[in-house]
């Protein structure tokens, strides 16, 4: 297939300014008697400056033309999923994360262990690039895998002409097309032009955040994510193995974190200890019984984000959940 060319600002301008130039000449020329032949000159001149900027146009595959789009990919990508995540979090009070918004977790096999805020870090330091992580549902595993396509968003290099490796969520992809597949979704979710979507995704410019890989073919799973290809994907427990990956399990929340969260979450600095009268029971009877019902669901960071959004309005009582602890 004959590799497309794309247009550029300085193409495009060249070919703008030569067809205003054709039509002020051919204007002339036909509707004013007086200007005889004079209008042909600018109209040549103009399709000569439109043929120049169809000529400037460079291949989707330029590497100057894949570095800017890489760049304002990623601008783009960090702007939607920052919003996924606040969402998430059900983060409405405040701008912080206290170390209860922090979803914890260990290699499998290993001694590492690591939060939201490290993963990138972690992540960064494989040698091949390629992170499974697993965790029962709601555990985090899409908290974990936005924080850190935020986090490695945030270093890329911000250098004009500088290769990036952009890091694009996919969410239960088709694995038998996943090429396709991301390339469809940058021009549906952020607007890239399909040949430079083709481009940024067959050239490795793109690292795939696949989300929800669950009750998938085993056989496609290790054929469609073959190494040495760099990739994130995310699975509950039981996911099938993935060759030369490493794979980190999500750890619930402790009930130290539950607490710290709902604090945050419902601060009442005019009272000891600094949370809504509203909630002391529930703190009561999570420090004494950490293990019960309703401490193992709150542990849960899922279904905590889900208890804070519940109960956000002041005339709601959580008192109800310890109705059915």
């Amino acid at each position: 297939m004959k590799t497309p060319r794309v247009w550029t600002r300085r193409s495009a301008t060249w070919a703008l300014v030569g067809v205003l130039l054709a039509l002020a000449g051919i204007t002339a020329w036909l509707l004013v008697p007086a200007a005889g032949l004079g209008g042909v000159p600018a109209a040549v001149l103009g399709l000569t400056l439109v043929g120049y900027g169809v000529s400037l146009r460079p291949y989707a595959t330029d590497p100057r033309v894949l570095s800017a789009a890489a760049g304002h990919l990623a601008d783009a990508v960090a702007r939607r999923e920052a919003a996924v995540l606040r969402r998430l979090l059900a983060d409405r009070v405040g701008t912080g994360r206290p170390q209860a918004a922090q979803v914890r977790w260990r290699t499998e096999g290993g001694t590492d262990t690591g939060s939201l805020n490290t993963i990138a870090d972690f992540y960064r330091r494989l040698p091949g690039g390629r992170l499974v992580v697993l965790g029962p549902a709601g555990a985090g595993k899409t908290v974990l895998a936005l924080r850190g396509l935020l986090d490695l968003i945030a270093a890329l290099p911000e250098e004009p002409g500088v290769r990036l490796r952009v890091p694009v969520r996919l969410d239960r992809p088709d694995l038998d097309r996943l090429d396709a597949a991301l390339a469809e979704h940058l021009v549906s979710a952020y607007r890239v032009g399909p040949a430079i979507a083709r481009a940024l995704v067959g050239d490795g410019w793109i690292l795939p955040v696949l989300d929800g890989l669950d009750g998938v073919d085993p056989s496609l799973l290790v054929r469609a994510l073959a190494p040495p290809r760099p990739v994130i994907l995310t699975g509950r427990d039981g996911l099938p193995p993935v060759p030369d990956t490493t794979v980190v399990r999500l750890q619930p929340l402790t009930i130290e974190q539950v607490a710290a969260w709902l604090t945050y979450q419902f601060p009442d600095p005019t009272k000891p200890p600094g949370v809504e009268h509203r909630w002391l029971r529930v703190l009561t009877h999570l420090g004494a019984d950490g293990t019960g019902p309703l401490a193992t669901r709150l542990r849960s960071p899922l279904e905590l984000a889900r208890t804070v959004t519940t109960y956000r309005d002041p005339a709601t009582d959580p008192d109800d959940l310890l109705r059915g602890d």
